[in-house]
């Protein structure tokens, strides 16, 4: 059985969107699969697009699809990295190649758009992204077990469901970005729509300071707010500098709410591994599904509001905090998880 990946050319847009399936896509090439390639049109970021770019948005999927139809191999192993570009053509395609040429999917999840729920006008196509094309799949690759527990309820074979844990982040050298003097880190899109809690850390304490990392800020008259601009992904490792990470979203420093922090409750977020990867430690909602992970591995602490981080630090023992957080740096940064879980998809195809 011949195993190969459909690997997509990333946009370019300066922001670390593309980081986890760059980083997929090397791991999977590293354990011997081939890469199948099909470009990627990506609009521009700064305005809507326009009539012409979204028919050429809509030719390109297409014309994607039926490359892959010819492309895929008889009889392979093929893994794909879910929300797919294009999907709903890919969609239109994927029985003929399952029924015909005998191809069996893996679905590597990044996100579940119909979860998530940003969008209630694109619902109904997320829905068909999520809950019927991923059923096409033999096997796929969730987040964690509040990821596989949803999926399930929505009908998913158990069997079919292998949990990563956690998102690695293959950086080329070793990075420290710890320093105890330094502040807690906040890294991501700085919007107010997925980071409207930024604009209301005024009410925390003032002993607090946070520095902040990414696109879409305004910069804040707070003396205790510290913006350091927006960077690429690998401008960023050596830019980044604090005592911790955190995994805040949504418009409340009492609790993660709105869409993007519910949608921690399921999400492994990217930006956790990120701050694993440069030595820092995180701290998250303790209702996200990281929190158990990041208590029974002791690589930071998890909070109900943001009004409680001052108190739990000073209950931290930092020298042990930094030992664990060394040992997931260097399973994260080596592709520890990912290569975990495909080992498990590959003894489950054994059985297909």
């Amino acid at each position: 059985m011949e195993k190969v990946f459909i690997k997509t050319e990333n946009g370019k847009n300066p922001h670390a969107g593309s980081k986890a399936r760059d980083d997929v896509d090397k791991l999977l090439k590293d354990r011997g699969y081939r890469a199948i390639t099909v470009s990627n049109y990506e609009p521009r970021e700064d305005r809507r697009e326009n009539y012409f770019e979204k028919f050429h948005r809509h030719m390109t999927s297409m014309l994607n699809a039926f490359r892959l139809f010819f492309l895929l191999p008889k009889n392979s192993l093929v893994v794909m990295q879910h929300p797919m570009t294009g999907f709903v053509y890919f969609n239109w395609v994927m029985n003929p190649l399952i029924n015909k040429k005998h191809v069996k999917f893996v679905a590597l999840v990044h996100d579940l758009d119909s979860l998530r729920n940003l969008h209630a006008e694109k619902q109904k196509r997320d829905q068909l992204a999520d809950l019927k094309m991923l059923r096409k799949c033999e096997a796929i690759i969730c987040h964690n077990l509040m990821m596989k527990k949803y999926l399930v309820s929505q009908g998913f074979m158990e069997n079919k469901l292998v949990t990563l844990e956690l998102f690695d982040y293959l950086i080329p050298r070793e990075v420290n970005a710890y320093d105890a003097t330094k502040g807690i880190v906040i890294a991501g899109n700085l919007n107010e729509e997925k980071s409207g809690y930024l604009r209301k850390l005024n009410q925390l304490s003032t002993h607090l300071d946070f520095e902040l990392y990414g696109p879409n800020y305004t910069e804040s008259d707070e003396a205790s707010v510290h913006y350091h601009g927006s960077f690429a992904p690998d401008e960023l490792l050596s830019a980044l500098k604090g005592s911790y990470g955190l995994v805040w979203d949504g418009p409340s420093v009492s609790s993660c709410a709105g869409s993007f922090g519910e949608y921690l409750r399921y999400n492994n977020s990217h930006k956790a591994s990120l701050y694993l990867a440069v030595g820092l430690p995180v701290i998250v909602w303790q209702e996200s599904a990281l929190s158990k992970f990041v208590e029974e591995q002791a690589i930071g602490f998890s909070i109900a509001n943001l009004a409680e981080i001052e108190e739990r630090i000073n209950q931290q023992d930092e020298a042990k905090l930094r030992e664990n957080v060394e040992k997931i740096n260097g399973k994260i940064t080596t592709g520890y998880f990912l290569n975990s879980a495909m080992s498990q998809v590959e003894e489950k195809m054994k059985e297909v």
